[in-house]
């Protein structure tokens, strides 16, 4: 791994690394979306909640199922928009500010997603080979940063700014 991580320089490996987190982010939220947004598990287990109450089903409205929905993608939209705008943010605030916050949530996001996301890989590489190599290269990508964040220290002089 030092190898790797020779290549680069702290503002060479910022770049790299929050690409990478912007790489994960993106798939992964596009994952959730993908798989939350899905129509047709949707009507099921609204089936499935109406079979077991069936002295709603008369009461409800018609469009009521297509209301609820749109009401559920949206919020899901608001909810990754608004993440991913915080992690744009955290990413902004450690590359150009050197904010010592933003490198420790970034160590803590890198460190938890990505040995999850690689676990969720290979757990899911026999049924589903895509969605399994798709969560490796999350993982990857995060575990790069995660990795290089201890490769590169942050400058004597933020770490003496943020204390004060």
């Amino acid at each position: 791994m030092d190898k790797i991580y020779s290549r680069f320089t702290l503002e060479s490996f910022k770049k790299a690394a929050i690409a990478a987190l912007l790489f994960g982010d993106i798939a992964l939220f596009t994952y959730i979306y993908l798989k939350f947004s899905n129509k047709e598990a949707y009507h099921q287990s609204l089936k499935v909640v109406l079979k077991a109450m069936p002295e709603m089903e008369g009461q409800l409205p018609a469009d009521f199922a297509q209301q609820l929905y749109s009401l559920m993608v949206n919020s899901l939209i608001t909810m990754l928009a608004l993440a991913m705008i915080y992690h744009i943010f955290v990413y902004y605030l450690w590359s150009k500010k050197n904010k010592g916050l933003s490198r420790g949530y970034i160590a803590v996001y890198a460190w938890t997603a990505g040995p999850l996301c690689s676990l969720s890989g290979l757990i899911s590489l026999p049924k589903n080979t895509l969605n399994g190599l798709l969560f490796l290269a999350i993982g990857l990508s995060y575990l790069f940063v995660a990795l290089g964040l201890s490769q590169f220290p942050e400058p004597k002089s933020t770490r003496e700014k943020s204390v004060k």
